[in-house]
């Protein structure tokens, strides 16, 4: 079993020491031989430095070093370039300022070339080593690592000066590339962030962007082919770990955590570092994410009041680039790797982002309820389990309780301000957390309900109202027929109205109703008659009480008389015209029973239910009926011959 490489990141180090290393030679090979000018856009820790790395052996010609992978037969390595390997993150530029930094590492770099320079100024000192540099071995290969790091530590608005400086330095740095264009065989500069090229590369025209590239999508990360080849061995211990799992089962929750990042490709990738740390322990944590925390982004989340993450639509443009005096949050999340695509349609040039997986939605979370209730990330998972708890145990009123316990933490001055954006907040973050430990959606004002949390035994069905009432909540519920969506589930189905009142800043009321699909009774038996007067004296003498009601409906051309008989009605139905549907009944069958009625407490269920079980609905829009109710007919063909009437009380 090969060591993994947590935290190594040079080529000849893996392969020396007995180290696992997932071949991406034929992807590195393809690149090299397609063009000269590279850009790639990558998460932190994610195998851009691997990558450079590799392609720096390759152009040195240091074939032991790929005995074994794909590459080896497919070069000729006896032609060898020159290389300039640059790795920002490592030359100092904070503590001795990124000029001094810059001309430090050019001479490093000379010296190992047995170079002097003898220019003066940083970029005249770069050109003067490219061209020195070819002149003695050949064309020269430039590799920039981190290229953007001098900026993107210095992002704070205090800071921003420095950032602006930097950037003016690093575009004098690579503006000496175009004129050295005789010189340089192989460029790639790689780096977290995708700045304007306006703003950094103004003269490198021909620099081709990788980071939307479908061919070299799985250039770092892993796919899951190489996950399930390379960690064999791995998986087979970590099994032993998760006695009740299946190997399936594992997978699908490495998966879930550590899967899912995509730049446009169809194929998706897991985030290396997290994978290797994963196989390391055998624990599911979040080891990617601890190793940055998104401070500064989380301000910016605040700032511009974004909790929901999730399923955001945005153009080309807003991914391609973005220049330091207009940040854009979106698209700053999805180049650090807190965002990925999830769906991509290149031909309008619109892109759907989203969370990767688990290990970074579940992290950065914590971090938007911290800095939403003003208490520590750490603590955020706590009313969430509670919530869970209140659930399982079909506890509403403790639900709320948990709710008004979050909102009574925070001191009253932070919540002064807070308008209806804190409480929708405030649902989003929790019942989205939620669903990593129950089945929990959330949804957004799109017309679909506010959250839904299923249990064993019940469905709970939830709508947020801000300074209106719980009864609101209600009637929207029933209103939008939420409910019938679980029409054919078999759990209690509970709808649970809450309303915030921003001035109390607190859960001012809630009620709940409970959602029943079923028929409840038989409402009535409707016979159909020739003449009202003679069958009314008929059942009269029958059932020993006289009818209560006599009334017309119009719309079906028919006159009705009601029979109480215990919780239930018997319905005498005259025509009051030839073309009637009680007429043409008659004379089809002649007098007697018509139809069935069941009372049900939400129609519209009842018919989206039945319609799901194959019943045929004679209207499925419910129409006015007699003794106040709105009713719909099923047809006799899908009831054994009966005519069913649905029937619901009108309110009021």
């Amino acid at each position: 079993m090969k060591k993994l490489p947590i935290g190594i990141q040079t080529f000849s180090e893996i392969r020396q020491n007995g180290f696992l290393y997932v071949d991406k030679t034929e992807a590195i090979h393809r690149l090299i031989c397609s063009g000269k000018y590279f850009f790639m856009s990558r998460p932190r820790r994610f195998g851009k430095s691997l990558t450079l790395s590799t392609i720096s052996d390759i152009f040195s010609g240091h074939q032991d070093l790929f005995r074994g992978l794909w590459i080896e037969h497919q070069r000729d390595w006896s032609q060898v370039s020159p290389v300039i390997h640059i790795q920002f993150n490592e030359i100092g530029y904070d503590t001795n300022g990124l000029v001094f930094a810059l001309e430090r590492t050019l001479e490093k770099e000379a010296a190992k070339h047995g170079i002097t320079l003898r220019e003066q100024g940083y970029d005249q000192r770069f050109a003067e080593l490219i061209r020195q540099l070819a002149e003695r071995k050949g064309k020269v290969v430039l590799l920039m690592d981190e290229y953007d790091k001098p900026i993107i530590d210095y992002l704070e608005k205090d800071q921003l000066p420095t950032a602006l400086e930097h950037q003016k330095i690093l575009k004098n740095f690579y503006s000496v590339l175009k004129s050295a264009d005789p010189n340089i065989a192989f460029l790639l500069i790689t780096g977290v962030s995708k700045f304007s090229k306006v703003s950094i590369f103004s003269d490198l025209n021909n620099l081709e962007d990788l980071t939307l590239h479908p061919r070299y999508a799985t250039l770092t990360g892993y796919t899951q082919a190489e996950l399930e080849m390379n960690f064999g061995d791995r998986l087979a211990e970590t099994l032993q770990q998760y006695p009740d799992w299946s190997p399936e089962t594992l997978l699908q929750h490495i998966k879930t955590w550590y899967n899912g990042y995509s730049w446009s490709s169809p194929e998706r990738v897991y985030n290396p570092f997290s994978i290797l740390n994963f196989f390391s322990s055998g624990t599911f944590q979040d080891y990617w994410f601890k190793t940055g925390t998104p401070t500064f982004l989380v301000k910016q989340l605040s700032a511009a009041k974004y909790f929901n993450l999730n399923e955001l639509t945005v153009g080309t443009t807003l991914l391609e680039n973005y220049t330091l005096d207009q940040l854009d949050v979106r698209a700053m999340l999805f180049q650090t790797g807190y965002l990925t695509i999830r769906e991509a349609d290149t031909l309008r040039g619109l892109y759907t982002l989203d969370y990767p997986n688990r290990e970074v939605e579940q992290a950065l979370s914590n971090h938007l309820i911290g800095a939403l209730l003003h208490r520590p990330a750490a603590d955020s998972i706590r009313p969430v389990v509670q919530l869970e708890q209140a659930f399982l145990k079909n506890d509403p009123e403790q639900v709320v309780a948990i709710i008004n316990a979050m909102l009574k933490s925070i001191p009253s001055l932070l919540l002064s301000n807070q308008g209806e954006y804190f409480y929708h907040a405030l649902v989003h973050l929790h019942f989205r957390y939620l669903g990593f430990f129950i089945q929990s959606e959330v949804h957004t004002s799109d017309g679909r309900m506010d959250a839904v949390v299923h249990t064993p035994n019940t469905i709970f069905i939830l709508e947020f109202k801000v300074n209106q009432s719980a009864d609101a909540a209600l009637a929207q519920i029933k209103t939008k027929q939420y409910a019938a969506a679980f029409a054919t589930e078999t759990k209690n189905i509970v709808q649970l109205g809450i309303n915030f009142d921003t001035e109390k800043h607190c859960v001012s009321e809630w009620k709940t109703a409970e959602t029943a699909f079923k028929m409840n009774k038989i409402d009535h038996i409707g016979i159909a008659v020739k003449d009202m007067e003679s069958a009314n004296e008929l059942f009269h003498l029958l059932l020993g009480k006289p009818h209560y009601k006599i009334e017309e409906v119009a719309g079906e051309k028919v006159a009705t008389s009601f029979f109480a008989v215990g919780e239930s009605k018997v319905e005498l139905l005259q025509a009051l015209d030839a073309e009637s549907p009680i007429a043409k009944f008659i004379e089809k069958r002649g007098e007697g029973i018509h139809h069935i009625a069941f009372e049900v407490d939400d129609i519209y269920a009842e018919i989206e239910r039945l319609e799901q079980q194959g019943f045929t609905l004679l209207n499925k829009e419910p129409k006015k009926g007699a003794d106040h109710k709105i009713i719909a007919f099923l047809h006799p063909k899908s009831a054994n011959g009966v005519l069913v009437e649905l029937c619901q009380s009108i309110a009021g």
